[in-house]
This record gives C-alpha cells, sequence and structure tokens, in this order.
C-alpha cells in the first residue's frame, strides 16, 4: 500500500507535469498566434507589391502599342463620346510624342 507521503509525492509530481503542458500549450498557442500575423501581413505586402507591378505592367504594354490600341478602339462602333475621346488622346500622342 502507498503511504502519505509517496501519495503526496506523486499528486505533486502529477500536477506539476500538467501545469508545465499547460504553459508549454499556451506559449505554443502564442507563437502560432504570431506567426500567422506575420504571415498575413507578409502576403498583404506581397498583395499589394503584385497589384502595382500588374499596374504598372499593363500601363507600358498599353504606353508602348498606344497606335494598336487606338486602331483596335477605332475598329469597333463606340458611342461619339468615346471616339471623342479617343480623338484628344490621339491628338495629345502626336503632340506630345
Amino acid at each position: 500500500m502507498i503511504n502519505k507521503d509517496e501519495m503526496h509525492d506523486v499528486v505533486r509530481d502529477e500536477t506539476q507535469k500538467v501545469v508545465k503542458a499547460a504553459i508549454v500549450g499556451a506559449a505554443e498557442m502564442e507563437r502560432r498566434k504570431r506567426k500567422k500575423e506575420r504571415r498575413k501581413k507578409f502576403y498583404k505586402f506581397l498583395g499589394k507589391c503584385l497589384s502595382i507591378g500588374a499596374l504598372v505592367g499593363i500601363g507600358y504594354i498599353i504606353g508602348a502599342h498606344r497606335e494598336l490600341v487606338f486602331k483596335y478602339v477605332k475598329r469597333y462602333k463606340f458611342p461619339k463620346c468615346v471616339y471623342k475621346l479617343v480623338d484628344k488622346s490621339v491628338r495629345y500622342a502626336q503632340r506630345h510624342y
């Protein structure tokens, strides 16, 4: 049979194990939370960089091939206000380029 002192030691050891496990678990959860926040911040930054890069690339392509874009737009039937905008753009491009 287990005497009182041995029982006290067993309970104390088990309690210490449970407390250590709780502390380690809380620390692990906090670490995961910080890691998740950093990952989220990085992907947000990456998304902004990719969207800005895409806009710059699209602008470059349109600028480099502006004559083709104007011909493409003139080929289709649009309302007259669109033609006025295109004509203004063509005149502006002819003056400045």
